[in-house]
């Protein structure tokens, strides 16, 4: 942490200028063509960290330092075996690499429920952001008979709909929180969570809404098991979840409705023919093979694995050619990269990231913000899980994501009572 920052000024303008680099990282992460701006914001963090670190001004948190060694020792080890070893080691410094850093610096700089909450709002800004351009492209098409798939700021329908499913928890906690005094600015959250179930809709993922829907039934659960709000709290936030699953299922039927519109014109209208015919099934039956036959080793560390490994097998399936490279499911492509190994290692570094965030639930202590933050996390976890049973968008912007806010949230679980002072 760092100290005496009242009688230390450039300690303290260090402290700002790293808050707004570790905010402004997080605002351009998920835009699309921003990679040179995204290494500035955050190799320039690093340096700040580590300047503060050696002046003995900031204490650098490393979590769950074990799992994380134990999935880098496998991937390095996939080095042996990679079909194409450069390939797999630029993978492993950006995927370990990078995310172990981003963990780290969330970790570092967020530890009281104060900063926490700031950061939370970092996210909403950005989700804002997200949300409005993904209106924006859609209004112009929204009259048009087969209407073309939305994303927001060039990062695909895919990511937006994941990035919807991770930021939509911590709005909902930021908007239960809010005092009852601050009603208008209530009023715009609840407007941004309606907001971000319509950009939802308009991605066509039907995974996205079943996530979504998933997340509210774990919402609730939580709400009733523990008393994490205030009666008022309570109150509105009983109303929250009822609000939000009645429009993503009306946003779900709709959708399909729409897709049935569509498949009447290929001749078929029926549900489970066009879901049996879903290129996944055949793609996630070929992935385990591929890890049965090499239940040990894989193809290497990356997204790319499968095809390296594999290399007819688009060429092969003509009909889902541009859909076929890979195993659109984390667990399955981390499994074909790394055989067994790599998925029990990954099993059980997402596992210790859990069981970290969910301290306060666990012991049912801390501060109620800290619990609710706990709760919120938990049901973002499961909904990214349920999100990447049929993509993998656990690479890259929502893997440095996810890690960031999972650094962020550490310290804090582990420590609920504790008023840490920059």
């Amino acid at each position: 942490m760092l100290k005496n920052p009242l009688n230390n000024k450039p300690s303290h303008l260090l402290e700002t200028i790293g808050w707004i680099l570790l905010s402004a990282y997080v605002m351009v992460l998920p835009i699309g063509h921003t990679v040179a701006l995204r290494n500035l914001l955050f190799f320039s963090l690093i340096a700040i960290t580590i300047w503060l670190a050696l002046r003995s001004r900031i204490q650098i948190s490393v979590p769950i330092v074990k799992p994380w060694l134990l999935y880098a020792a496998i991937a390095f080890i996939s080095l042996t075996y990679a079909i194409d070893p450069w390939y797999s080691l630029g993978e492993i410094k950006t995927e370990i690499g990078f995310g172990f850093m981003a963990m780290v610096l969330g970790a570092t700089w967020v530890r009281t429920p104060a900063q926490l909450s700031r950061l939370m709002w970092v996210v909403i800004a950005c989700n804002v952001f997200l949300v409005a351009g993904s209106l924006y492209y859609a209004l112009p098409v929204l009259a048009q008979t087969n209407m073309p798939l939305i994303g927001s700021f060039n990062i695909g329908i895919g990511k937006l709909s994941t990035y919807i499913i991770m930021a939509l928890p911590f709005i909902a906690a930021q908007w239960a929180q809010l005092p009852e005094r601050h009603r208008g600015f209530k009023r715009l959250l609840l407007g941004l969570i309606v907001g971000n179930i319509v950009s939802l809709y308009f991605t066509g993922n039907r995974a996205g809404l079943v996530a979504l829907i998933v997340e509210i039934a774990v919402l609730a659960t939580l709400l009733l098991k523990y008393h994490i709000l205030s009666h008022t709290g309570k109150r509105m936030a009983a109303f929250l979840p009822l609000f939000i699953l009645l429009l993503a299922a009306v946003s779900l039927g709709i959708l399909e409705i729409k897709q049935m519109g569509n498949r009447a014109s290929s001749a078929t209208t029926d549900i489970s023919a066009a879901i049996s015919a879903d290129a996944r099934w055949e793609v996630w039956g070929f992935a385990a093979k591929n890890i049965q036959s090499r239940p040990l080793t894989g193809g290497g560390f990356g997204l790319h694995a499968f095809k390296l490994l594999n290399p007819r097998y688009q060429k092969d399936n003509p009909k889902h050619n541009t859909q076929l490279w890979h195993a659109h499911n984390t667990l399955l492509n981390i499994g074909v990269q790394m055989g067994l190994p790599g998925m029990i290692a990954f099993i059980i570094l997402i596992a210790t990231a859990l069981l970290q965030v969910s301290v306060p639930l666990r012991k049912t202590h801390g501060q109620r913000k800290v619990l609710v933050y706990s709760a919120t996390t938990i049901i973002m976890f499961v909904g990214l899980a349920i999100k990447l049973q049929t993509d993998d968008y656990f690479n890259r912007d929502i893997a440095l994501f996810f890690w960031l806010i999972v650094g962020a949230l550490t310290f804090t679980m582990a420590n609920p009572n504790t008023e840490i002072q920059y």
